[in-house]
């Protein structure tokens, strides 16, 4: 199901999903990441979370599907304030790409996770 947005500057038409099309292809693609393993820690850069947080749960919880987000998602991580604790990453930059390039997503996530 699609809804149809117009944007007011070019006259052109936008077309967008449902909010709940949108969640469904959201915890599909959750389901399909998590495969076997016990479940999936979002990783997430800056504060954005803390914004999009509220928002996602709220439209979770609309449709009652917070039970099966819970099942899949155990938790949330900024790797940026983690990268920022580390006293090695404090010279280098903590822009996502950087730590990307260094590989750094994955020894950040498992020097502060386990």
């Amino acid at each position: 199901m699609y809804r149809i947005l117009c944007d007011m500057r070019s006259g052109r038409i936008l077309r967008t999903k449902s909010e709940y099309s949108t969640l469904n292809a959201f915890m599909k693609w959750l389901t399909g990441v998590k495969g076997g393993s016990q479940g999936v820690i979002l990783i997430h850069h800056g504060n954005a979370i803390d914004n999009m947080m509220p928002f996602l749960l709220q439209a979770l919880d609309r449709y009652k599907m917070t039970d099966a987000f819970y099942e899949i998602v155990h938790g949330c991580v900024d790797c940026k304030a983690i990268a920022a604790d580390l006293p090695e990453m404090k010279e280098q930059g903590l822009s996502m790409l950087s730590l990307l390039r260094r590989g750094e997503f994955v020894r950040i996530f498992m020097y502060r996770a386990f």
